[in-house]
């Protein structure tokens, strides 16, 4: 089964596309626990207080911006899937380039709303272009791309952090997903079949 869903995704553009993507955003994107708590101990030089208070505001900022997505995210396309990615990349940079606690509080803000505004497009877009036989395993393919990547990619993370900063390793995660709107931007355009892939 999982041979025949591999095969499935492969062969639709509407797929292939977006759950490579998936899979490397949550390579390198995707292991938050350990750059915020490099960034607030090794950067920042602050105590773990502050990184629980930054988890706070982006668990707020996440409901928040999940509760106004459940209003106005009616028609997701790849369009809107790309926005997201820059969306959370550009957030992610922000983060990365915080140059005091302050700030970083203030781009949990904008990490905590584009992490859900990601997750949201992301998944309910591969709904929308599933037929209804084949949304199982696809959204079992999209969630091995993201969780299935991270042990990879915290092995990634800890050596960027062990020969940099935690900067550089938000960074890497910052740039996966701006590469992954370029790619996408580039190549989407040739393969659609459908409205809702545009």
């Amino acid at each position: 089964e999982l041979r025949e869903s591999l095969a499935f995704a492969w062969n639709s553009p509407a797929h292939r596309g977006q759950l490579i993507a998936n899979a490397f955003v949550g390579m390198f994107a995707w292991n938050f626990g350990i750059f915020y708590a490099s960034f607030t101990q090794l950067v920042l030089r602050s105590g773990s207080l502050s990184l629980g208070i930054a988890e706070s505001i982006n668990a707020f900022a996440a409901v928040i911006g999940g509760i106004i997505l459940s209003r106005h995210l009616t028609h997701p396309t790849r369009r809107t899937y790309i926005l997201g990615c820059v969306a959370l990349g550009i957030a992610l940079a922000l983060t990365a380039s915080a140059p005091n606690l302050t700030t970083f509080y203030i781009c949990m803000v904008m990490f905590g709303s584009t992490t859900v505004c990601y997750t949201a497009v992301n998944q309910s877009l591969l709904q929308r272009v599933t037929p209804p036989e084949s949304i199982g395993s696809v959204m079992t393919l999209a969630t091995y791309g993201t969780m299935g990547t991270t042990p990879i990619g915290a092995l990634i993370v800890g050596w960027l952090t062990n020969i940099g900063t935690a900067r550089a390793a938000i960074g890497a995660g910052a740039a996966s997903l701006l590469i992954a709107a370029l790619v996408l931007s580039l190549t989407g355009g040739r393969r659609a079949t459908s409205p809702d892939f545009e």
